[in-house]
């Protein structure tokens, strides 16, 4: 698995979380199978040249105005993923208990953990400044969270 960051603690923190190699955002290397995107604005083109054919992009973003041709001539899959589809659309389903035990057992496992690395307590006007001067920032590693009292 390939991690993206570009400072040296984030590359550390990425490294600590699982990757197996860290490279820059605009480094990604070419001929990889799948991409899982938090941000896929502006990087369609890019996800077109790296991918091989067949490859796969996982993005949990909304981008205005995405246009997916590039992805085409390769055969390359775009996939939607939200957390909340299940409950959505198939409230009787046990599927999504059986997925969050899972996870459970994995994080009280040691397997995963969270990517929280700052918790501001207090869903208030101080707290929002504070939240988005350290995104601003740039320096941040790890998520922000703005948690309710």
């Amino acid at each position: 698995m390939i991690g993206t960051a570009s400072r040296p603690e984030s590359q550390r923190w990425v490294l600590d979380q699982g990757a197996h190699r860290v490279v820059g955002r605009h480094d990604l290397p070419s001929e990889i199978d799948w991409i899982f995107t938090p941000h896929s604005t502006g990087m369609i083109e890019r996800f077109a040249e790296i991918l091989r054919p067949y490859g796969a992009v996982v993005a949990i973003d909304e981008p205005q105005r995405m246009d997916l041709l590039p992805l085409k001539s390769k055969s390359i899959t775009w996939h939607w993923e939200l957390m909340f589809t299940r409950a959505l659309y198939d409230p009787a389903s046990s599927a999504q208990h059986h997925i969050l035990r899972e996870i459970a057992a994995l994080i009280d496992k040691g397997v995963l953990h969270t990517t929280l690395t700052t918790r501001l307590d207090g869903l208030d006007a101080a707290n929002l400044r504070e939240a988005h001067r350290l995104v601003e920032s740039g320096t941040t590693v790890g998520k922000v969270v703005v948690a309710r009292s």
